[in-house]
């Protein structure tokens, strides 16, 4: 599966969930071996397959979160944007050629009309830009 849909696929789940998940702990920028956004909001945390993903969102533009990462990273992004005007901004910092999933990897995104995102109260959100974090387990 291609990373946008991969990407699509895994806020799809969270957002389906974020009802009914109790509040979590924010990870550290430890935890993930990347810098958090510092105006970004913690949403989730999951398992899909062999990775850890964490998603935080974010009402600031979608490229200056990008360009963020960029600095922080020293790195560009990989960038895409579909016809529907989906934008994303996927930064790979670790990756086994052979692995299907990176080992670790950033994608910045912002969807058209921005994403409706549950807090551990049921209220709904809408955020411009989400931010979701992808760690292997295997480097943990």
């Amino acid at each position: 599966m291609n990373p946008v849909k991969r990407f699509m696929a895994a806020l799809a789940f969270v957002l389906l969930l974020g009802v009914s998940v109790p509040a979590q702990k924010r990870p550290s920028e430890k935890d993930l071996g990347v810098p958090i956004y510092p105006k970004a909001t913690f949403v989730q945390s999951f398992t899909e397959g062999p990775a850890a993903r964490h998603l935080f969102a974010s009402n600031d533009v979608t490229i200056s979160v990008a360009r963020f990462y960029e600095r922080k990273i020293g790195k560009r992004p990989e960038h895409t944007r579909d016809p529907a005007g989906m934008e994303i901004y996927r930064f790979v910092l670790k990756s086994d050629k052979a692995a299907a999933v990176p080992d670790l990897e950033v994608v910045v995104s912002h969807f058209p009309g921005g994403s409706l995102i549950p807090d551990e109260r049921g209220q709904t959100w809408r955020y411009i830009t989400t931010i979701l974090i992808s760690k292997s387990k295997k480097t943990r």
